[in-house]
């Protein structure tokens, strides 16, 4: 099980409590009541969960941000109770786990937001289909702009029953670590760090996932989203500039679930107006989903509570895409620049709904019942990490990668260094590999690359031996960073190709061009006959490969030292 399953039966015995530990059965009760109403609220606005199926309520978590601000607070404060949802019995492959009305949903287009302020307009796709690629770069930072509205009207609010139901203060993500905090060491020299350090140099997202760094966030709020905020809610933000001037009661009020009691009575610094954004923002790229054309990204009550599981998951999330863009409409409206069935393939009576659905059966223990799973999709450890602020012990898509040797940096050197090359010869080699690339990727740009098989595919039809799998994998998810191995023994074109040149460029002196890379390239390939010089190029490439990863694995084992989480550990017990 990727994610350990959180789920407590609510009248179990309370476990004895350490002294001075926060008890999270205290904060029981209230969660009661929270999840009461939001099945109330399911109910009223016909989102439906599976009769076999049931919320159940977590364990309880830390829920507050470590600092010492927080450290007056109760327990009830510190601890919160998520959702998630069990099996009480087995439900047909293809059945509907849960469904949830378009109405239900929580958008920049369904928020009241624009009602309160007139100049706010939502965000909509940026291409002519919807995937993760086309929709806006401000489909994250609008919605996140939604939800602390919504916070702010709190019962007001008709998602009020849903949203008191969320972690109050957001949810921890690597992207709020400083670098040189002890949390920030842990992330030396992964692919979590690279990937950071990539979008801190990018403007907008720069992840298909609506992946935002605080740089771009912090643009959008206090370039815009103050405005909307001090539109739509007078009063709310502090005319003075002191952050001292906003709330007296931080520890107190600065919480999403909380805000709303503040919000009518006191105004708040821009500080401490973007520290509470920040946290909608943070469930905004943990819970929210991509929709349709018209509603873009949105947070989905109910979907979100099925946790995540990298393989063999239950259920699958489905819902109707192409839509009005205008009025989000499924069928025929007036806005119709489009046939009807060209607009949707849905039938006329199937409702505009967002469903799970089941993919999967399981097995029900007697007396018992199982977590259900959905999937967020096949993500690497380090994807799962920045996003969502967790990792699972899944490593089939975890990979090492590393930018070109001729780009010079940290990376590019190790790069280098493992494979025996001066600058010199690393530009020389660069250029033959490139050239060599270009050749090897044109016949069947974007396929599996016949250059890179263990064996010919027509020698095995003739032969009636199964073809194999390429070990050699294409193209690189960051073209700044060709140079990758995933764990499960895969490896980029590019890397392969740079080790095989540079031992070649040894065995070789004087030789090395595209001709003759390609030439011992594809013998190499080949399942007969590899004999002689080719056969110790090949296993020298390998080694250099070998030579690299265990490289990385130092680096990694330096950074991640034992002295270095137990800091941690004793920085957030003291915190706590």
């Amino acid at each position: 099980m990727d994610v350990p399953a959180q789920a407590a039966i609510l009248d179990a015995p309370a476990p004895q409590q350490v002294a001075g530990a926060t008890d999270p059965f205290s904060s029981l009760s209230a969660a009661k009541e929270k999840h009461a109403r939001f099945l109330s609220w399911c109910s009223e606005n016909e989102v439906r969960l599976h009769e076999s199926l049931e919320l159940k309520l977590s364990s309880g978590v830390p829920a507050a941000p470590y600092g010492d601000e927080f450290a007056s607070l109760s327990s009830t404060d510190l601890v919160h109770h998520g959702m998630c949802v069990h099996a009480k019995a087995r439900i047909a492959k293809g059945a509907q786990a849960a469904t949830i009305p378009k109405t239900a949903i929580l958008s920049p287009q369904s928020s009241s937001l624009s009602q309160y302020d007139p100049t706010f307009v939502p965000c909509t796709i940026g291409g002519i289909t919807l995937s993760d690629d086309t929709a806006s770069p401000l489909a994250t930072p609008h919605l996140a702009l939604c939800l602390l509205h919504e916070f702010i009207l709190g019962p007001k609010s008709r998602f009020w029953p849903y949203l008191d139901t969320l972690p109050p203060y957001g949810v921890e993500l690597p992207r709020q670590w400083v670098d040189g905090s002890p949390e920030y060491s842990i992330l030396k020299h992964t692919e979590t760090e690279q990937v950071m350090k990539r979008l801190q140099r990018e403007s907008s997202a720069a992840l298909p996932d609506h992946t935002v760094t605080d740089r771009f966030l912090r643009q959008f709020f206090f370039g815009k989203g103050l405005a909307h905020l001090s539109q739509a809610h007078p009063g709310l933000v502090s005319s003075n500039p002191d952050p001292s001037s906003g709330t007296s009661s931080p520890a107190t009020f600065m919480r999403l679930d909380r805000l709303h009691e503040a919000a009518g009575s006191q105004s708040f610094s821009s500080d401490e107006l973007w520290r509470l954004y920040d946290m909608a923002a943070t469930l905004v790229s943990t819970r929210s989903f991509v929709i349709d054309w018209f509603h873009v990204l949105a947070m989905v009550p109910i979907a979100d509570a099925f946790n995540h599981k990298t393989s063999a998951p239950h259920v699958e999330f489905e819902c109707d895409d192409v839509v009005c863009t205008d009025c989000g409409a499924l069928y025929e409206c007036e806005h119709d620049g489009l046939e009807v069935a060209e607009r949707s393939g849905a039938k006329a009576d199937d409702p505009d709904t967002v469903t799970l659905t089941v993919i999967r059966s399981w097995a029900i223990p007697r007396g018992r019942t199982v977590e259900i799973f959905n999937s967020y999709g096949d993500l690497s450890v380090h994807q799962l990490l920045i996003r969502f602020g967790f990792a699972t012990n899944s490593w089939g898509s975890s990979q090492y990668t590393w930018s070109s040797p001729a780009s010079e940096d940290e990376d590019g050197i190790e790069v280098a260094n493992a494979l025996g090359l001066s600058p010199t010869d690393v530009q020389r080699i660069a250029a033959v590999v490139d050239g060599a690339l270009q050749i090897t990727r044109a016949p069947l740009e974007g396929q599996e690359k016949s250059h890179f098989y263990k064996m010919d595919p027509e020698l095995a039809d003739s032969c009636q031996i199964p073809e194999q799998d390429p070990v050699v994998d294409y193209p690189p998810v960051d073209p700044s960073r060709p140079l990758y191995v995933y764990s499960s023994g895969f490896f980029s074109d590019s890397l392969w190709l740079f080790a095989l040149a540079s031992e070649l460029d040894e065995a070789r002196p004087g030789t090395l061009d595209v001709a003759s890379l390609l030439e011992v390239n594809a013998q190499w390939w080949h399942p007969f006959g590899i004999r002689g010089k080719i056969e110790a190029v090949g296993l020298g490439a390998a080694a250099n490969i070998r030579r690299l990863v265990q490289r990385r694995f130092e680096r990694l084992e330096h950074a991640c030292s034992v002295q270095l989480l137990k800091t941690i550990s004793q920085v957030r017990m003291a915190d706590a």
